[in-house]
């Protein structure tokens, strides 16, 4: 998939940020969804629902959306509490996160994710990472969601450089295939230290 060679002259690393940097347990729908007397997949399906609407659009209206689709099933204040369950559960890829710390000089690292409005805020105040990125690329502020080719030309556009000199990696191939479509390299993000090992044998 990637098509790395010694030519490239890598600027840029476009990091995603959940399944790759901040990882999470798997989520037990069904036991979660009998904490609240609801089936697992239907929480599920509510719960994706929700976040995509809300990545999309930083003006989204979370609360009245909810109540007008979603409300009869779960109420609005027993969603939330799902929501900060599921949250508790992240933390932090340490091995990445070294390595990062420790490459950072050799090119701006920036997050491009799809998320809510306010996850700069998240970074710095729940895992203290925010001052590793150079910029970050936002879905709900863009206005344009991950495999959406638009949205990888706004980051190209934004960062003025040609498209092969960024690597963008991702946990979900369909965003790396996404970025590939406008020039940028992708990486297929699997396992962190099979990752790590094809990011230093480029930068040798």
């Amino acid at each position: 998939m990637e098509n790395l060679t010694e030519k490239n002259e890598i600027k840029h690393l476009l990091l995603d940020l959940g399944g790759v940097l901040i990882l999470r347990q798997t989520t037990d729908w069904n036991v979660l969804g009998s904490r609240f007397n609801i089936e697992g997949a239907q929480l599920k399906l509510i719960i994706q629902d929700c976040f995509t609407k809300q990545a999309a659009d930083k003006n989204f209206q979370l609360e009245q959306y909810y109540n007008d689709k979603y409300k009869n099933q779960l109420s609005f204040e027993d969603y939330k509490e799902v929501v900060k369950s599921i949250h508790s559960s992240e933390y932090v890829n340490t091995l990445l996160l070294e390595w990062l710390i420790q490459n950072k000089q050799k090119f701006t690292i920036s997050a491009v994710t799809n998320n809510t409005a306010g996850v700069e805020s998240l970074l710095n105040e729940k895992f203290n990472i925010n001052g590793l990125f150079g910029n970050i690329f936002n879905s709900a502020e863009i206005g344009f969601t991950k495999p959406d080719p638009n949205f990888f030309k706004y980051v190209i556009n934004f960062l003025k450089v040609p498209p092969d000199e960024c690597i963008f990696v991702d946990d979900n191939l369909q965003n790396v295939l996404g970025a590939e479509s406008v020039g940028l390299i992708g990486i297929h993000f699997i396992d962190t230290v099979e990752f790590i090992n094809k990011m230093n044998t480029l930068l040798i």
